[in-house]
């Protein structure tokens, strides 16, 4: 290790190497939501010049003064992303459109209970 590198480990912060691809093509800026063990969320943007080096694929070292929880890139939506099924860390599972099709409905029917007459006091 180089001598800054040792100094950073010295410091007692917390080092992450997160890589990023870029697969459509597009340059957008990163909107990163890290979630750090303490509960405290907070966000980083990162401008799009951070892809300069190379448009499909970067490294970006995070550091953080305790263990960061989840990483959740892009929490708004607010940039042009098709999928975003990877945008997340740890991996978020979400149902699938033919899972959600399949899925039991509820035993609840609203139209059944609405025409069933309600009981009275005698």
């Amino acid at each position: 290790l180089e001598d800054w590198e040792k100094a950073l480990l010295t410091q007692g912060k917390h080092l992450y190497l997160v890589d990023f691809s870029n697969s459509g093509g597009l340059v957008t800026p990163l909107v990163l939501e890290i979630e750090l063990k303490s509960g405290k969320k907070y966000i980083e943007r990162i401008p799009a010049e951070v892809w300069r080096y190379s448009s499909k694929k970067i490294t970006k070292l995070l550091v953080t003064d305790e263990p960061m929880v989840s990483l959740t890139q892009d929490p708004y939506w607010e940039t042009a992303d098709i999928d975003t099924s990877n945008n997340a860390w740890p991996r978020k599972i979400t149902p699938s459109r033919l899972e959600l099709f399949k899925t039991e409905k509820g035993k609840d029917d609203l139209m059944k209970d609405f025409r069933t007459p309600l009981k009275t006091k005698k």
